[in-house]
């Protein structure tokens, strides 16, 4: 009686362990598909605030444009209300469409967190004569290049508000203050840190500074002058804060007029770090829109000019080297992005 009892006890108690353990395997899935879902969710929520931020930028979004991604959302959402694992797909197949009608804008909007976003601007791959003839011994001698790969560049300079989104700390440290002005006194090694930091959060190495080639290509915008407006200088303070017009120091991104791929300041405000290092000429210089990095180069390519210089610094072609751990109230950067 004691054997046949402890048996049923124990067939009991080996049944009610694989019960249990079936259970617990049930949970685990449900928890994990739970997670799926929500993690896609979100990427579809980020994606469509995404868009609606560019098409805010781009002032259109095109007729019908958003009902198949719409549509895509509203699957999820009726399959996570029924608990079903399908719901994961239908977000993903959203994200993936809303990313797509940005990009179709030509803009993409990135948060940063806090209410500051970073605007960048799709550049697409072309050809251009880079350097002058009629400029210093540096800009020459002018040579085509071919960018090979179109990629995203920044709409304005990085600005003190979207530094410290990224950064947790202001680096302006002079009387310059205010979110929507560029950040400045910052060195090319202090925005190598920036782009670290930045690429940890997105999760990837996708952000990066403009070469030397795709700064110039995109400041030119398909022109050939020496602004992106023409050869009148006296049209420059329409486009750029510089020595004429900035009153001895920097202002508010965006508030001049764009050139004509919609990039802003360009020209002026305050100098912008490039990736590559400092060649005294363009004599074997990269055709290709790549980075020119050589390792005994002690000096880093900067661009386009600054409130504190005069019209000339402000030309497309005019280049300058800076110590890559220099500061300065009119030294500044703006972002790339890899496709």
């Amino acid at each position: 009686m004691a054997i046949a009892s402890f048996t049923v006890s124990l067939a009991t108690v080996l049944v009610a362990s694989t019960v249990g353990a079936a259970g617990r395997r049930q949970a685990a899935h449900a928890t994990r598909a739970a997670q799926r879902v929500g993690d896609a969710r979100q990427q579809a929520l980020s994606a469509r605030e995404e868009w609606a931020a560019a098409v805010a930028v781009a002032g259109q979004a095109g007729e019908g444009a958003e009902r198949e991604a719409r549509a895509a959302f509203d699957r999820g959402e009726s399959a996570r209300i029924g608990n079903g694992e399908a719901a994961a797909p239908a977000y993903l197949e959203a994200a993936s469409a809303y990313r797509a009608l940005a990009d179709r804008l030509g803009i993409r909007s990135l948060d940063l967190g806090g209410g500051v976003r970073m605007v960048l601007v799709r550049i697409e791959a072309g050809g251009f004569r880079m350097g002058s003839d009629q400029g210093d011994s540096d800009e020459m001698p002018v040579h085509d290049v071919r960018i090979t790969k179109g990629f995203w560049l920044a709409r304005t300079e990085v600005t003190q508000a979207q530094w410290e989104a990224v950064m947790g700390y202001n680096a302006s440290q002079s009387e310059f203050y205010g979110g929507d002005l560029p950040v400045e006194r910052v060195s090319w090694r202090d925005c190598q840190e920036f782009l670290r930091t930045l690429n940890a959060r997105v999760g990837g190495a996708l952000f990066r500074l403009p070469t030397e080639a795709e700064w110039e290509y995109a400041c030119r915008a398909g022109g050939a002058a020496d602004y992106c407006f023409g050869e009148a200088a006296g049209q420059l303070g329409d486009y750029a804060w510089y020595q004429g017009n900035a009153g001895g120091r920097t202002h508010p991104v965006g508030q001049r007029k764009p050139n004509s791929w919609g990039l802003f300041d360009m020209h002026g405000n305050v100098w912008e770090w490039c990736e590559d290092t400092w060649h005294d000429s363009y004599e074997g210089a990269p055709t290709d829109g790549s980075a020119w990095v050589e390792a005994d180069s002690a000096l880093r390519v900067v661009r386009g000019g600054s409130w504190y210089g005069d019209a000339r610094r402000c030309r497309s072609a005019c280049r300058l080297g800076g110590a890559p751990s220099g500061r300065s109230g009119y030294l500044g950067f703006r972002v790339a992005r890899a496709p």
